[in-house]
């Protein structure tokens, strides 16, 4: 049955469904038709969305890092919250669904060294942080081809986008300190996504965690939050909280992970390990209430959780007690400023 799961326990359904091949078999032997004249944009990366191309009547355009996408990435450089850069390779025959990018695999002989013939090279800058972020660049590009919108024009809009609210924006304080307020929703597969985000960024004294329980988990519920514990523990994350509920089965991965790390140390010693950098809360507002006292300037805070444990409110508190600095400016102003300076040069 294909329809999609209902009642508390989806997300555990789908991630059931997503992990059962034969599950998967059927339902692209239902769903493995199409006319010639259709489209399938499908990430490469992943062998069980791979196989929707089997059988499919239509044409299938790939996606991906794997050496074999349609559009694929190469050199990605992971600036961390500041988001990121990678080379765009666009194979031959993607590559000739516009003018412009026929125009350049035809003259621009540099860019496009080593390349199959016809294909494209173009580097791209990304202000939404995460490899997660480029994969979805990577898809929207697929599609976007399918209309005739260059990569050249993509450079324009890639270098201005912001995330909506909630949805991973990054808030500087002018104390000195950083948010990440990705707090709209939560499951193990974007929170791990988050914590390699957070792992990643450089420059930051500490790096801490506060992360709001997982619902609709179903009976893997408790393990799906230890396993995100364990994870965030062996990112080095300095600072591990979790909020509400199964949210406390991430403090016990966090110091599972630790302890198997940590030697153990003799009666009256000091523990200089990071042993004890892990805290649980029943309400997001006792979180709220510990988090405004404890941030420093140099910390940076990712603040992460399902909509019905509000973690929203952890920010709401640091704003209301923190000023915010100056943040950069939306897609539109920025969009003015580059017209305006392309009018003045020319």
């Amino acid at each position: 049955n294909l329809a999609p799961p209902r009642g508390r326990n989806a997300k555990n359904e789908i991630l059931r469904f997503a992990q059962d091949d034969k599950g998967t078999d059927a339902g692209l032997k239902r769903g493995a038709t199409g006319a010639q004249s259709t489209v399938a944009v499908l990430d490469a990366d992943d062998a069980r969305v791979i196989k929707f191309a089997e059988g499919f009547a239509g044409r299938v355009v790939t996606f991906g890092f794997g050496a074999g996408a349609d559009f694929r990435a190469e050199n990605f450089e992971d600036r961390g919250v500041e988001g990121s850069a990678f080379d765009l390779l666009i194979s031959a025959e993607s590559a000739v669904k516009t003018r412009e990018m026929l125009r350049s695999a035809q003259h621009d002989g540099t860019k496009n060294a080593g390349l199959k013939p016809g294909a494209t090279r173009t580097r791209l800058e990304l202000a939404l942080a995460g490899r997660h972020n480029v994969m979805n660049a990577l898809a929207a590009l697929a599609a976007a081809n399918e209309w005739g919108v260059s990569a050249e024009e993509a450079k324009t809009i890639f270098a201005t986008l912001r995330p909506a609210a909630m949805r991973g924006e990054v808030l500087k304080f002018e104390s000195g300190f950083t948010v990440i307020n990705d707090s709209y929703n939560s499951n193990p597969v974007a929170l791990a996504a988050m914590v390699e985000l957070l792992a990643a960024t450089p420059g930051y004294r500490r790096r801490i965690l506060a992360a709001g329980e997982m619902l609709e988990l179903g009976a893997e519920s408790a393990r799906l939050h230890r396993e995100a514990g364990a994870l965030a523990a062996s990112k080095g994350i300095e600072w591990i909280i979790g909020v509400q509920g199964m949210a406390e089965e991430i403090v016990r991965g966090a110091e599972e992970q630790e302890r198997s790390f940590v030697p153990a140390k003799s009666a009256g010693t000091q523990d200089d390990g990071r042993t004890g950098r892990m805290k649980f809360f029943d309400t997001s507002e006792e979180a709220a209430t510990f988090l405004c006292e404890f941030v420093e300037p140099g910390d940076l805070l990712l603040v992460k959780g399902s909509r019905g444990v509000k973690m929203e409110r952890i920010v709401a508190a640091l704003s209301a007690k923190f000023a915010q600095a100056a943040q950069p400016p939306r897609n539109g102003e920025i969009l003015r400023f580059a017209q305006d300076d392309k009018e003045r040069r020319h």
